[in-house]
C-alpha cells in the first residue's frame, strides 16, 4: 500500500512540475482527440482503473473505464475485498473552458467482501445507472486531473451473505440463500489522472 502511495505522488510530482498551459489551448483545443485515465482512488484500494475517453469538439465525450482485483485482496486484518466491473459513460462539458461537465453512466460488474471483525461475506452481480458530474483541472500541456461523482440506483442480482465456519481445521463458507437487492447509492467517485494522447 505505501509502495502505491508513493508511485501516485511521484507521478503527480513529475505532471504539475512540467510546463504549465492554459487548458483552453490544451484539452479545449476544439479538435476531436483521446484521452487515457486512471482513477487514483481505485488504484489505492488496490483496484487498478483504465479508460479511455475520446472528446468531439472538446464538448461531448464518450468514456469506457474498467476496473478489477484479478481475483481477492486480503488486507492484514484479513478483510478480503474482490471486485470487477465496466463503466461506459457519455458527457457534456460545460463552459468557454470545457472544465466542468454532467453526463449519464452506467456500470456492471461484480462484487465480493469479507469482515473478519462479524465473520459475515457479501456477493452479488450488480448494474448501476445515474447522473455523473465533475470537474477537469489542468495540469499541464497535456496531463489534467479529473474529479467526478455520479449519483444514481444500483441492482443487485445473487446477492448473498455468507460466513465462514471452521470444521476440523479447515475453513469452509456458508452461504445464505441469494435474493435481489435494490438501493439508491453513490454510483461512482474519482480523482482521475488524465493524459491527452
Amino acid at each position: 500500500m505505501k509502495k502505491i502511495c508513493l508511485t501516485v505522488a511521484v507521478i503527480l510530482a513529475a505532471v504539475v512540475a512540467g510546463p504549465a498551459h492554459s487548458h483552453a489551448q490544451t484539452l479545449s483545443s476544439g479538435d476531436n482527440s483521446f484521452l487515457l485515465r486512471a482513477n487514483l482512488i481505485q488504484w489505492v484500494t488496490l483496484t487498478p482503473d483504465l479508460g479511455v475517453e475520446y472528446r468531439y469538439k472538446e464538448t461531448y465525450a464518450v468514456l469506457l473505464s474498467g476496473s478489477t482485483t484479478a481475483g481477492l485482496v486480503t488486507f492484514g486484518s484479513g478483510l478480503r475485498w474482490g471486485m470487477t466491473k465496466y463503466n461506459p459513460e457519455v458527457r457534456y462539458y460545460i463552459g468557454a473552458a470545457k472544465q466542468w461537465y454532467a453526463g449519464v453512466g452506467y456500470q456492471r460488474g461484480t462484487v465480493n467482501f469479507y469482515n473478519p471483525a462479524n465473520n459475515i461475506g457479501r456477493q452479488a452481480d450488480f448494474f448501476a445507472a445515474g447522473l455523473t458530474g465533475g470537474y477537469m483541472l489542468p495540469l499541464g500541456e497535456r496531463w489534467s486531473l479529473d474529479f467526478n461523482i455520479g449519483l444514481g440506483y444500483a441492482w443487485f442480482d445473487n446477492y448473498q451473505r455468507y460466513y465462514k465456519i471452521n470444521i476440523n481445521g479447515a475453513d469452509i463458507f456458508m452461504f445464505r440463500g441469494a435474493r435481489n437487492k435494490s438501493l439508491p447509492t453513490v454510483t461512482q467517485v474519482g480523482v482521475n489522472l488524465v493524459w491527452k494522447i
